[in-house]
């Protein structure tokens, strides 16, 4: 260097101590104007760049420094920094490397290998640099933390944990890395000892929210779900960023039936992780679990969008589609997933119970047995086959179809043969179409099997009565009663079925006999009052009628059904003037009441009240029903009219 570069070049020296770094060099390019050759200056040079950040001329420095010094090592280890700086990890390498070749003494140098090596996450390479390195500088803690650090990286927490127990047991005032020494703790399942060491992590830094994510799952890990949750808040509190740990966080809130906040983290989650499927399906089940299926459905038609191969998300989608009632598309996504897995019984079996809800019973019991052909035992599918036949025949039956129906029942006794319901429903088909014998021996295969069944004993008592066989519906009744199981109101019903038998057939002394068992269980009952009222009307003691139409009046003063009946009573019995009482109430309580009006037109004709008896019975034409009686009615005011007064013409 010539003395007037070596000029330039203290100054250079000198501004850079005062971190004039532009300045310095310009100095120094004046100085290698002078004294091109010298390699100093080029070094020199280059450190004032990359004090600049200017790391393109720095690299350029250093390569003309190289071209002077080429054995340099310590330059390779400079231009080594340098890409490190500029991230070229690669170059850095090779500039590390070239110096270990020129001066293999330098034992430091392993150090900047690791570190290359590990930015290139080459994990293997970066332990052996490591390992050198700390060969011959076994105290450089950073160095060790740095291995552990890899070592978890590569899944190898036990060697972690081996690495950071040491450094910690050295010297705890100094550790650094909780964080990741509770973390290699929490990999090999040591909970208490990583919840430990992260409450240290915190208790140095409240603020560290990457100890409190590690302790949220170790808390997680050991059942502590409240725990978990609080750290998991306070993450997202201190970093709301840290979109990572949303995902488990939402989890965690589901499975504490904190389905809002659930929903809040996963769409927060989704936002920043719209590829994860398993975010739009976690989200949807929460949805159903709301009973929301609108924002269900929404959500699992994003998530197919960002996966659409994802046969989970289509499955949880046919769910949202059936659960919404939509199940023309829960049986097209079905029809989607089954094209691709032609085989899978449950999409069978779910496409089937899609049908079924439908009502379109043929359909699901074909899907239903083709899953049976698989699996003869599946108690899923043969449950739902039994429900579909028996739906089946119901609905057969309200449409009237009752041969059917109980090809239907037939189909669910052969695989449930000991239900005694099914029997029942066989037999009330058969009632329907006037099988007698057949009812009969339906109702008594169920006694068979349920021979002290109430339900069963009550209803083929009924069905007995409906068969005018009244004595023998006694009989099945006193043993429906003498069952545990037989309640008051099941005496009650016993008695006021055999008494309506015995009113039907007009044998009203047997059915007043009925009624009043009754009426000891049930003394405040309207209807059997009115009941009782009719049965006393039938035997013509119309003043007892009176009596138990006034009781039922008493309990109920607003059924015009009593106040008629009793009317009707007094009109037999010539009290018109009570009688138009009490058709009156009636038409006050119910004004389309029409035969209250026939009624008091036949009172008001029987007291010669021509006019009002026309004017109740045009009510009485307006609103009936029977047109036969209509016709006669107005066949009678028609002649009734022609005995009215007449207007007289004033001349």
């Amino acid at each position: 260097m010539t003395p007037e570069a070596n000029q330039y070049y203290h100054k250079a020296c000198s501004l850079s101590d005062e971190s004039k770094y532009e300045e310095a060099v310009e100095q120094l390019n004046i100085a290698i104007q002078l004294s091109p050759d010298d390699a100093l200056l080029y070094t020199k040079l280059a450190g004032m760049y990359s004090e600049l950040s200017d790391w393109d001329n720095a690299v350029e420095a250093y390569k003309k420094a190289l071209k002077l010094r080429p054995n340099d090592a310590f330059i390779y280890i400079s231009l080594g920094n340098i890409f490190e700086q500029m991230q070229d990890y690669k170059n850095a390498y090779t500039a590390y490397n070239h110096a270990m070749k020129i001066f293999p003494e330098y034992k430091y140098n392993y150090l900047n290998l690791a570190s290359v090596k590990t930015h290139l996450k080459e994990d293997e390479e970066a332990i052996k640099y490591y390992q050198m390195f700390l060969s011959y500088y076994p105290d450089a803690l950073d160095a060790r933390e740095n291995m552990a650090s890899i070592y978890l990286r590569m899944n190898k927490p036990q060697d972690a944990v081996e690495i950071y127990n040491d450094i910690y047991l050295k010297d705890p005032a100094t550790f650094k890395d909780f964080s990741n020494y509770g973390l290699a703790l929490y990999r090999i399942s040591d909970y208490e000892n990583a919840q430990n060491i992260l409450l240290k992590a915190i208790k140095k830094d409240d603020n560290d929210y990457v100890a409190r994510a590690n302790l949220a799952y170790v808390y997680l890990a050991q059942n502590k779900d409240d725990l978990a949750m609080n750290e998991f808040a306070k993450v997202l509190e201190l970093q709301p960023e840290m979109t990572s740990i949303r995902f488990d966080y939402a989890n965690l809130l589901a499975d504490k039936e904190k389905y809002d906040e659930a929903i809040i983290q996963y769409k927060e989650y989704i936002k920043e992780n719209k590829d994860n499927p398993v975010a739009y399906r976690n989200a949807g089940i929460i949805y159903e679990k709301k009973g929301d299926y609108e924002n269900a459905i929404k959500t699992l038609e994003e998530g197919i969008i960002a996966a659409p191969k994802d046969v989970e998300l289509k499955k949880e989608l046919a769910k949202s589609y059936h659960l919404a009632k939509q199940y023309d598309k829960a049986i097209a996504m079905y029809d989607s997933l089954l094209e691709q897995d032609s085989e899978n019984t449950e999409l069978i079996l779910n496409k089937g119970i899609a049908y079924h809800a439908q009502k379109k019973y043929s359909e699901a019991i074909a899907l239903y047995k083709s899953v049976l052909l698989k699996d003869a035992e599946d108690k899923t599918t043969k449950d739902y086959l039994l429900k579909a036949y028996i739906a089946q025949g119901d609905s057969l039956c309200s449409e009237g179809n009752y041969k059917k129906a109980i090809n239907s029942y037939e189909y669910a006794i052969q695989m449930d043969s000991n239900n005694p319901a099914l029997y029942l429903s066989v037999a009330d088909a058969y009632e329907k179409i006037g099988s007698k014998s057949k009812v009969i021996e339906y109702y008594e295969k169920a006694m068979e099997i349920a021979p002290e069944n109430s339900e069963v004993l009550f209803s083929y008592a009924k069905s007995l009565t409906k068969m005018d066989k009244t004595e023998d519906a006694k009989l099945v009744y006193e043993k429906a009663l003498s069952v545990n199981s037989a309640t008051s109101d099941d005496k009650y019903n016993y008695y006021i079925d055999i008494a309506d038998t015995y009113y039907k057939n007009k044998n009203y002394p047997m059915a007043l006999a009925e009624y009043k068992k009754a009426l000891e269980i049930k003394p405040k009952d309207e209807y059997l009052n009115i009941k009782l009222g009719n049965t006393y009307k039938g035997m013509s003691n119309l003043s007892s009628a009176i009596d138990y139409y006034n009781k039922a009046i008493e309990i109920n003063p607003n059924n015009p059904d009593s106040y008629f009946n009793s009317g009707l009573c007094l009109a037999e019995l010539n009290n018109l003037t009570v009688a138009k009482e009490k058709f009156s109430k009636v038409i006050e309580l119910k004004s389309d009441y029409a035969y209250a009006y026939y009624a008091l037109g036949l009172a008001y004709e029987k007291e010669d009240n021509i006019a009002d008896a026309v004017k109740n019975y045009e009510y009485f034409i307006e609103y009936t029903q029977d047109k036969n009686l209509k016709n006669n009615i107005q066949n009678k005011v028609n002649k009734l009219k022609k005995n009215l007064p007449q207007p007289v013409d004033v001349e």
